[in-house]
């Protein structure tokens, strides 16, 4: 259920990004031309181009996977949600990705052939700043994705511009919706709530205060969703 709802954001938010992708490179082509082409040298200015467009793309790409998960999951406002609480983190997978690609894209090329030395340093240089870059948005997109108690289930939604791929079939905090049916067993620890999901499909953790805990595990209860222990991951 969860990984068919993925394959089907990710698959159409390729095909869209495949459609754009000439749209951004001759937009970034434009600006890069109009504003840079008389005080950069060819060389950078292509250097420079590249990073732009793969910045963009990757972003962009980003966004549509949120409108298309907005759009499927258009019935489940969180306008009605019972209760709402911020997400603890994003997963080391989620934020990895961030950083293998621009590793891919700028620095393993420079150990299959040779380069200026001036190539060599503008590549280190936009390597560093694009993953400062990624690592803002990231800290930005967490602060602005939260879980939404909804009447018959859980959904989770928000600025999240997690690249999520369809690799595997461990969820942390993904984007989405989660019958209460669905969880397996709730846990408290220290300030997170843990739900886990079936089987080995991940788990979804959030933070809370001392004060919502007993609030929050009337509701569970009432929720029929039943306690587990740390013995449980064992």
């Amino acid at each position: 259920m969860y990984n068919t709802f993925r394959t089907i954001v990710f698959i159409t938010s390729s095909f869209i990004i495949f459609l754009l992708y000439p749209l951004i490179q001759q937009l970034t082509y434009l600006l890069l031309a109009y504003s840079f082409e008389k005080i950069m040298t060819p060389t950078i200015l292509v250097e420079v181009y590249k990073a732009v467009v793969f910045i963009l793309s990757l972003l962009t790409f980003a966004i549509l996977q949120i409108i298309i998960r907005t759009l499927l999951n258009h019935k489940y406002s969180k306008n009605n949600s019972i209760m709402t609480y911020p997400i603890t983190s994003f997963s080391f997978g989620d934020k990895i990705i961030y950083y293998i690609i621009p590793f891919l894209i700028y620095i393993l090329p420079l150990f299959q052939r040779s380069y200026l030395n001036e190539v060599i340093l503008l590549r280190i240089i936009l390597f560093i700043t694009t993953i400062a870059l990624f690592r803002i948005i990231l800290g930005f997109s967490k602060k602005r994705t939260h879980v939404y108690f909804l009447k018959e289930g859980i959904i989770i939604k928000g600025l999240d511009l997690r690249l999520d791929l369809p690799l595997t079939t461990a969820f942390f905090n993904s984007s989405g919706y989660y019958p209460y049916t669905k969880l397996q067993h709730y846990l408290f620890r220290d300030t997170a709530l843990e739900l886990k999901l079936p089987a080995e499909s991940g788990k979804l953790v959030m933070s809370i205060s001392e004060e919502e805990k007993q609030e929050l595990q009337q509701f569970l209860v009432m929720m029929n969703i039943p306690e587990g222990s740390t013995q449980d991951d064992i």
